[in-house]
C-alpha cells in the first residue's frame, strides 16, 4: 500500500510491504530507505491486504489468517480485531475503506461484509452479480456491478440520533413534534416549548437540517426539512433568539413592508430609514440546504445517473459538479444548475455553450443555418432575461465573451459552416474569434479582424496555419512545391490585408535564402524592392 504524500511527515510517498514475519517495511520514496515497524506483537499472521484510510490515519490489514485489523499508521494502537473465518478462510478479492469509519471486503459469489468501527458488521449480498468493483470515496464507497451503481455509506451519527426509536434527543423532540403538529394534534404546540425551555431549539434545528442534507430517501428529506421549518417559527418568537429574526415584521404585497420598506431581488430588506436587516444565519443554513437537496436529487435521478452524497458534492464544489455534467453531454442540467445557484457567469456561459453547441450538432437537416444559429443564439444570450437597456445589453454581451466561438467550432464540426459564419460575427473577443476562424479555414477572415485590432501575433499565426494548410493540400494532391509557393504568395497578396503582407515579408527577409521574398515581393509587382532585398543579402 501507498501512503500520500500529504499524509507523511516527510511530504513524500511512503510505500508499506507486508513480511512473512508478521511485520510491516516502510519504504521511503526518495531516499529508498527502509524502516521496519516491527508491529508483529499486533499481528498474528503476515498480511494479505493492506488498505489507508481517506485521512490516511488508520490501516486495515487482512491477515493470512482471515482476521481484519485496523491499526492507526504510525502502528501503535490497535482499534479493531475482526475475524471472518465463519463466513469464508479465503482471502477477499477486493477490501477498500467506506469513508473512514468503516471498511467493506468483497468475496466472489459471497457478497460484501462491512465492518464497522466497533466490530458491528452488515452483509450485503451480490451472488447474482459476475463482475462487483468497490471504488471508496470520502465519506462512503461505490459498488458497481454490471447492472448498477449503488452508495454505501455508513449511517451518519447525527442522523443515527435523530431517527433512533425512542431516542430523547432534542432534534428527535422536534422531529416528532413537526409530526404532531402535520397530524393536526394540539400537543404539538406544548412539544415545541418545551424544547426551546431547554434551551437546544437551534441545535435542534441544526441538526434536522444537517441530517435532511446527508439523506437519500426523498419522503424522510421533507420530513426533516418541515421538522426545522416549524422549529425556525418557534425560534422567533423565542426572546432569546430575538436576533436570528429574518424579517422586521409582516410583510404586505407588492413588496413593500409596513414601515416604507422594500424588499429587493436578492431578498434584503431595506427599511424606511436605510437599514439593511440580512436573514438570520439559520434560515440562510436552511435555505441552501433546500437549494443542495433539490440538486442533489436531480443528479441522482436514473436518467442522470450521476449519484453524489452531500460531502462529495461540497468537496467537488458546484463548479465542479457543472463541468462534470458537460463532460457527461448533459448541458441542460448544467445550464439549469448554474442559472440556480447564481454561479460565475464564466461558469453559467460555459454551460451555455455547451447546450448550444449539443443543439447545434444535434440539428435537424432540414432546418435552415439562420434558424438553427438563431436558438444558439437564445441560449447563449440566456433568452429568460429579455429587455433591459443598452448598458445592460452591452453587459450581457460581454458576459458571452467566447461562447459564440466555441458554438461554432461545434457547428463546423458539425458540417454547419453557415451556422458557424454566423455565430462568429456576434463574437467579441478576438483571440477566441481569431483561434476559430483559423480552426474553420476562414485564414482571411481570421486576418482582417487581428488586423483591426492591431496585433501583429495573430497576424503571423494566421499566416503560418494558413502556410501549413497549403502544405498539406499540395502532399494530399502531390503538387509541385512551386505550384504551392506561388498559390500561396498569391493568396497573401490578393485576399490578405496589407498588415499581413508586410508581416510575411518582414519575416522572409530574416531567412537565409532570399527566393521567398523576391518571390513574394516579384508578384506584388515591387520589382525594386525585390533587386534591393537581393542586394541586401
Amino acid at each position: 500500500a501507498v501512503l500520500s504524500r500529504f499524509q507523511t511527515t516527510s511530504r513524500h510517498p511512503e510505500v508499506f510491504l507486508s513480511t512473512s514475519d508478521n511485520s510491516v517495511v516502510v519504504v521511503n520514496t526518495v531516499t529508498l530507505e527502509m524502516t521496519d515497524v516491527d508491529c508483529r506483537s499486533q499481528l498474528e499472521s503476515p498480511i494479505v491486504f493492506m488498505s489507508f484510510a481517506p485521512n490516511g490515519r488508520f490501516l486495515a490489514c487482512f491477515t493470512q489468517a482471515s482476521i481484519l485489523t485496523v491499526i492507526s499508521t504510525s502502528f501503535e494502537t490497535k482499534v479493531l480485531d475482526f475475524d471472518t473465518s465463519d463466513g469464508s478462510s479465503a482471502s477477499p478479492s477486493e477490501m477498500k475503506w467506506c469513508g473512514e469509519d468503516s471498511v467493506v471486503l468483497h468475496w466472489k459469489n459471497l457478497g460484501i461484509l462491512m465492518v464497522g468501527p466497533y466490530g458491528d458488521w452488515l452483509r450485503f449480498p451480490y451472488e447474482n452479480s459476475d463482475n462487483v468493483y468497490i471504488i471508496s470515496e470520502i465519506d462512503s464507497c461505490r459498488v458497481v456491478t454490471d447492472t448498477s451503481v449503488e452508495i454505501l455509506q455508513r449511517v451518519p451519527p447525527a442522523t443515527a440520533l435523530l431517527l433512533r426509536i425512542g431516542s430523547i434527543e432534542p432534534a428527535a423532540m422536534l422531529l416528532d413534534a413537526a409530526d404532531a403538529f402535520e397530524s393536526g394534534s394540539p400537543t404539538s404546540d406544548e412539544a415545541a416549548r418545551a424544547i426551546i425551555r431547554t434551551g437546544m431549539l437551534m441545535e435542534a434545528i441544526e441538526t434536522c437540517i444537517d441530517a435532511s442534507v446527508k439523506e437519500f430517501d426523498i419522503p424522510l428529506q421533507k420530513r426533516l426539512l418541515r421538522a426545522a421549518s416549524y422549529g425556525l417559527h418557534f425560534s422567533y418568537k423565542d426572546p432569546s433568539e430575538l436576533e436570528n429574526i429574518m424579517m422586521g415584521g409582516p410583510i404586505t404585497g407588492g413588496g413593500r413592508r409596513e414601515g416604507g420598506g422594500e424588499i429587493e431581488d436578492g431578498g434584503h430588506y431595506h427599511g424606511a430609514d436605510g437599514d439593511n436587516i440580512m436573514p438570520s444565519p439559520m434560515a440562510a443554513k436552511f435555505v441552501e440546504a433546500a437549494k443542495k437537496i433539490r440538486i442533489l436529487n436531480s443528479l441522482r435521478h436514473p436518467a442522470v445517473g450521476f449519484i453524489l452524497t452531500a460531502s462529495q458534492f461540497d468537496s467537488i464544489t458546484p463548479t465542479g459538479v457543472v463541468a462534470r455534467l458537460i463532460a457527461m453531454k448533459r448541458p441542460a442540467l448544467a445550464t439549469s444548475i448554474g442559472k440556480y445557484l447564481m454561479l460565475p457567469k464564466s461558469v453559467q456561459l460555459l454551460a451555455r455553450a455547451s447546450k448550444a453547441s449539443a443543439l447545434v450538432s444535434s440539428a435537424d437537416s432540414k432546418r435552415s443555418d439562420s434558424e438553427i444559429a438563431d436558438a444558439a443564439i437564445k441560449i447563449i444570450k440566456n433568452e429568460s432575461k429579455r429587455g433591459g437597456g443598452p448598458h445592460q445589453q452591452q453587459q450581457t454581451q460581454d458576459f458571452n465573451r467566447g461562447g459564440y466561438a466555441s458554438v461554432a467550432l461545434a457547428a463546423n464540426q458539425a458540417g454547419r459552416p453557415g451556422v458557424a459564419s454566423l455565430l462568429l460575427r456576434l463574437e467579441t473577443s478576438v483571440v477566441d474569434k481569431v483561434q476559430a476562424l483559423i480552426s474553420i479555414g476562414s485564414y482571411a477572415d481570421a486576418i482582417a479582424v487581428a488586423t483591426n485590432a492591431r496585433d501583429g501575433d495573430f497576424i503571423f499565426q494566421a499566416l503560418m496555419e494558413y502556410e501549413k494548410s497549403c502544405t498539406s493540400q499540395m502532399m494530399q494532391q502531390q503538387h509541385l512545391n512551386t505550384n504551392f509557393q506561388q498559390n500561396f504568395i498569391h493568396t497573401v497578396i490578393t485576399k490578405f490585408t496589407h498588415e499581413a503582407f508586410h508581416s510575411l515579408r518582414r519575416y522572409l527577409m530574416t531567412l537565409s535564402d532570399v527566393q521567398g521574398v523576391k518571390e513574394l515581393l516579384r508578384n506584388a509587382n515591387k520589382n525594386s524592392d525585390a533587386g534591393l532585398a537581393i542586394a541586401r543579402k
